[in-house]
C-alpha cells in the first residue's frame, strides 16, 4: 500500500489519504469508509467489488535458516522444517508442473499478517509463504530465498477493491483505484 498511496499523493498532492490496516470485515458505510481490500468472495451484495489482483504465494527462507536447518528438496522436506502460516491456511497445494503435493500446513507460528511472516523470516525463525510482491525485494538484497523454485503454490485467492453502492463511488475512489491497478499490472 505505501507505494500506491506514495503515487496516489503525488497525483493528487491537495488531498489526504487515511490508511486503517486491519484483517476485520467492517461497516464501510457505518464507519464512514469510503475504500476496502478484501480477499475471498464478497458476503454483502450491497457492496461493489473491482478485483485488484490474485494472490500468489511462494515459500521464503533466510539463508541461514536454511544453512542451519538443511535443504528443502522437495515439498514432503518440509514437516521436518519450522513453518511460518497464515492462521486460514491449513494446507497448500504445490505443484512442478508434473505433479501436484498436498502440504499440510502445521506451523510453528501462525498470524492474520503476512508482515509478521516475513519478519520472522528476516530474524531466520523458519520458512514460511509469502506473496510475491512481499518476497521480492528482499530476494533481491539476498535476505530471503526462495524454497523449492521450481514449485509453485496455487493461487490463494483474490483480493478486491470493495466500496458501498454507486452513490459511494467519489472520483477519488476511482481514481486511488485506477492508480493501483496501474501499479500492479506494470509489475
Amino acid at each position: 500500500m505505501p507505494k500506491i498511496t506514495r503515487a496516489y499523493l503525488q497525483q493528487y498532492p491537495g488531498t489526504s489519504v487515511e490508511l486503517l490496516l486491519s484483517n476485520s470485515v467492517t461497516d464501510l458505510v457505518g464507519e464512514g469508509i469510503d475504500l476496502a481490500i478484501r480477499a475471498g468472495r464478497l458476503k454483502d451484495s450491497t457492496l461493489i467489488a473491482k478485483r485488484f489482483f490474485a494472490l500468489k504465494t511462494n515459500l521464503w527462507a533466510s539463508p541461514s535458516y536454511l544453512k542451519d536447518a538443511g535443504a528443502v528438496r522437495h515439498p514432503r522436506d518440509l514437516a521436518k522444517h519450522r513453518l511460518l502460516g497464515l492462521s486460514v491456511l491449513k494446507t497448500m497445494t504445490m505443484t512442478d508442473g508434473k505433479t501436484e503435493e498436498q502440504i499440510p500446513v502445521a506451523s510453528r507460528v501462525v498470524t492474520d499478517d503476512f508482515e509478521t511472516i516475513r519478519a520472522m523470516l528476516l530474524l531466520g525463525e523458519g520458512i514460511g509463504w509469502l506473496p510475491d510482491f512481499l518476497g521480492a525485494d528482499p530476494a533481491a538484497t539476498g535476505t530471503l530465498v526462495s524454497v523449492l523454485p521450481k514449485w509453485t503454490t496455487k493461487t490463494v485467492g483474490d483480493f478486491h477493491f470493495v466500496y458501498p453502492g454507486k452513490k459511494y463511488a467519489s472520483p477519488k475512489v476511482q481514481s486511488f483505484i485506477r492508480i493501483a491497478l496501474d501499479l500492479v499490472n506494470a509489475r
